[in-house]
């Protein structure tokens, strides 16, 4: 016997598990009406149902219900607006006297996320800048060791359900400015972000970024005299804005992805890319980039 009423008990146990969900703080019951987005593919499913729902392949349409659940939850960066009022938090912390590097590190969900260097009459500042969230603000920590400060921004999970941390967002949007006096080793971890890294005035030393799918902007600048990094990014496009007169060398493990290093002026030896002017500038930046799927751009500026 075929069960033509598999939908309306999936619907029910769907909205049955986010509410459970939701009062264990793993995700947000207004995923439901984030869903709302997506009318049109309930018209479908609806169609679907009355098609299939008396023949074999009847799970057709609870099937697809339950992909566009998973899609919400796991996925919520996709949904055209996310519904939820945003809250404002400001990063400040003082650049304290005898403080010579400084490491920043984020480990943010999906966001938007913008680094540049703080204003002149900022300068007594490590950093500063705001976040913008909709449920759980960050978590930021600060402590000094040695000569070198260590800040820690990271996105907070509230609660568990047998092991299962939040799956809620945090992040919508970061702009951190930070301060050009000291050397700084820069460490994000991120989601499926849009990030613009404006280096050009900072003195970054070392920049390990990891992000999902993503858009990744950098600009680099010539203030330090080396920059070691590496980008990981699995769906991404990722553009490197480097001055002409800065010499470069780009490990790429491009994975399905394409690049334009060649056409712009890189030789290519295996896997590894470099500018002609490399061993004789005496700025230079040396970087690793891993790519799953999506393209890396670089660009020659003034």
């Amino acid at each position: 016997m075929k069960n033509s009423n598999a939908l309306t008990g999936t619907i029910f146990i769907t909205i049955g598990v986010v509410f459970l969900l939701n009062n264990f703080a793993i995700i947000d019951w207004r995923i439901l009406i984030d869903l709302l987005h997506f009318w049109p593919v309930f018209l479908i499913i609806f169609g679907l149902n009355l098609i299939f729902g008396k023949t074999m392949l009847f799970f057709i349409a609870p099937l697809l219900f339950i992909v566009l659940i998973v899609v919400a939850i796991f996925y919520p960066t996709i949904l055209p607006g996310r519904i939820g009022l945003s809250q404002e938090m400001g990063l400040s912390q003082d650049l304290e006297l005898g403080i010579r590097q400084a490491k920043i590190q984020m480990t943010i969900s999906a966001a938007d996320i913008d680094i540049y260097n703080v204003k002149p009459e900022e300068r007594g500042k490590l950093l500063l800048g705001k976040v913008s969230y909709r449920q759980v603000p960050p978590e930021v920590s600060y402590k000094v060791n040695g000569y070198e400060a260590i800040v820690d921004i990271k996105s907070k999970k509230k609660n568990s359900f047998f092991g299962i941390g939040s799956l809620r967002g945090s992040e919508n949007a970061m702009r951190l400015g930070l301060t050009e006096l000291i050397p700084l080793r820069l460490d994000i971890k991120s989601g499926a972000s849009d990030l613009y890294l404006d280096l050009s005035l900072l003195r970054v030393e070392s920049l390990d970024l990891e992000a999902g799918a993503s858009s990744i902007k950098i600009k680099f600048g010539d203030i330090s005299e080396k920059l070691v990094g590496r980008i990981e990014g699995g769906v991404s496009q990722v553009v490197l804005m480097i001055p002409k007169w800065v010499g470069a060398r780009i490990h790429l493990d491009s994975g399905l992805s394409s690049n334009n290093l060649k056409e712009v002026g890189f030789e290519k030896d295996g896997n590894v890319y470099t500018t002609p002017n490399y061993s004789k500038s005496d700025r230079v930046i040396d970087i690793d980039v891993s790519i799953g799927v999506g393209r890396l751009n670089v660009k020659f500026i003034d």
